[in-house]
């Protein structure tokens, strides 16, 4: 069957933001944001199956959110600066038009806290950066096969919930004469607290200790150097060679 169908869709937003800098305490900054959003989607499907042409099918929803950031920092020298951050994310819902009348899956929603420390040393010659954070993701929008269908179309549904547990550290450092080096690790260890599927019989089943996450490393690194010439006539000239790794899961 061919399915012919157009979606249209509208996002309305308004952003507020307030920093805070206590005068009695200059190397504090606190920072409060909040973002509201509206999103209005409507689907018309028509189906050509075998000849007979039936629907059109529609459908139209509209979701809200309202979303916030807070980040606090703490100058503790000019060079050495702490953090703290919470914030909240959200997708869309939205319709699977290959299905046709199938219910719209809903908005997936991120809440996540980090920390961390940026310093610049010896003069400034030197930069560590080190990161910490916690993702915690509720009703994922995850790409699935119908496996009650005969064709084992894809669909994306609400499949559950999942934390996202890592750091990322950096650094760079000036050698001198122009040179440099960098580099930086990351690491990130994503688990499925549930992940619900349709069998075969239709039978719906949680399978958070088997599935996987798709396009997701565990480990990356980059290692790096660059040169960076004095001016010349026409300008300067930078050089860089750089090292880049990610496992495969």
């Amino acid at each position: 069957s061919v399915n012919t169908y157009t979606i249209d869709a509208s996002s309305y937003a308004g952003y507020a933001n307030v920093n805070y800098k206590p005068e009695w305490l200059d190397q504090f900054e606190a920072s409060v944001g909040v973002r509201y959003t509206i999103d209005d989607l409507s689907e018309n499907t028509v189906t050509n199956a075998s000849g007979a042409i039936t629907g059109p099918f529609a459908d139209s929803h509209s979701w809200e959110n309202l979303g916030w950031n807070v980040s606090l920092s703490y100058h503790w020298t000019p060079d050495i600066m702490t953090y703290f951050r919470a914030s909240s994310g959200y997708r869309s819902g939205g319709f699977n038009p290959s299905k046709v009348a199938s219910p719209a899956f809903a908005p997936e929603k991120a809440k996540a806290i980090e920390a961390g420390i940026k310093t610049e040393l010896l003069d400034r010659h030197v930069r560590l950066n080190l990161d910490a954070f916690k993702t915690f993701y509720d009703n994922l929008q995850i790409g699935q096969y119908n496996l009650q269908s005969s064709a084992l179309s894809g669909e994306i549904v609400n499949a559950g919930s999942a934390t996202y547990t890592g750091f990322e550290f950096e650094g760079e450092a000036l050698l001198g004469n122009g040179f440099s080096v960098n580099g930086s690790v990351g690491y990130v260890d994503p688990q499925y607290q549930e992940y619900l599927g349709v069998d075969a019989t239709g039978k719906t089943i949680n399978l958070a200790n088997v599935a996987r996450f798709v396009f997701v490393s565990r480990v990356t690194y980059n290692i790096g150097a660059s040169y960076k010439s004095p001016e010349t006539a026409v300008g300067t000239f930078t050089g860089t060679v750089k090292y880049a790794f990610q496992n495969s899961h």
